[in-house]
């Protein structure tokens, strides 16, 4: 599980390099550098945790492997919510012949003030019943002199875990809705197909992390914690694959042409 996150981890670092050496090139222009950057950002972060998962829990591993996957998939998610929402936002405005101006600063702001909201979160289970290194410890029912001791991270409270699950599947609700609504938007502009295809991706993973954790009290702690790490890390590699390799084979096929000026309704 460990060598499956610093994959992912090493993934998720070339795409960032590949991305920063062909950011002049029209396609990843159109997306947003700066956004991309974030995104890839959030999926080194879960990376992280993954690495985490599959190391002996402690009092700091047990709560950073909370606030590296909360933040990491608010920030591989928000910023293209955002940004789809955007540029929903003026299509739907040119239609009504309506100008709208959002600049990117703006949007920036807006990932900011999400990002925050989890932040908030983050240090208030931290803070009032932050997840901690527990041991069990279980005689054999076969041999009384043999006991089990399982070591796990948890919380007083598992509501904490329940909440940080609920936000993640309310950013993929976001996403899908989002990318249902952008399907009528210009080809150039449209990475609907996209947003679906990543969404309905980490609700996937998402749904198998949530039933291992309702699981939680069952079996042993370092299987379900190695089960945890692999699907972290699968999710990361996944996401990769729908929304930026499609991408880098599309600069490849072709030479990297300068990017002109584009305007929708006050936007560059």
């Amino acid at each position: 599980a460990m060598a499956m996150g610093i994959v992912a981890l090493i993934v998720v670092f070339s795409t960032t390099f590949v991305t920063y050496h062909q950011r002049d090139t029209r396609i990843l222009r159109l997306a947003n550098v700066q956004f991309l950057i974030l995104m890839l950002i959030g999926f080194s972060f879960v990376s992280l945790g993954a690495i985490l998962f599959a190391t002996q829990p402690s009092l700091v591993s047990c709560t950073m492997r909370q606030w590296l996957v909360t933040i990491g998939y608010t920030l591989g998610l928000v910023p293209l919510v955002v940004k789809v929402g955007a540029i929903n936002k003026l299509v739907r405005s040119a239609r009504k012949m309506k100008r709208v101006v959002l600049s990117r600063k703006y949007l920036f702001q807006v990932v900011l003030s999400i990002v925050t909201i989890a932040i908030i979160y983050l240090i208030a289970w931290s803070i009032v019943d932050a997840p901690t290194r527990t041991e069990e410890w279980n005689l054999s029912e076969k041999d009384l002199d043999f006991i089990t001791v399982n070591v796990d991270c948890s919380s007083r409270y598992q509501f904490w875990v329940y909440i940080t699950l609920a936000w993640e599947f309310m950013l993929c609700l976001s996403a899908c809705v989002l990318s249902v609504q952008a399907r009528k938007v210009a080809q150039e502009f449209n990475e609907s197909h996209l947003l679906f295809a990543l969404a309905f991706s980490h609700f996937a993973f998402l749904s198998m992390r949530a039933v291992t954790q309702i699981l939680s009290s069952t079996g042993s702690a370092s299987v379900r914690a190695a089960v945890a790490s692999f699907l972290l890390s699968s999710d990361v590699l996944a996401a990769i694959s729908i929304y930026f390799i499609p991408k880098f084979i599309i600069i490849a096929k072709k030479k990297p042409t300068a990017l002109k000026k584009v305007t929708i309704s006050g936007m560059n």
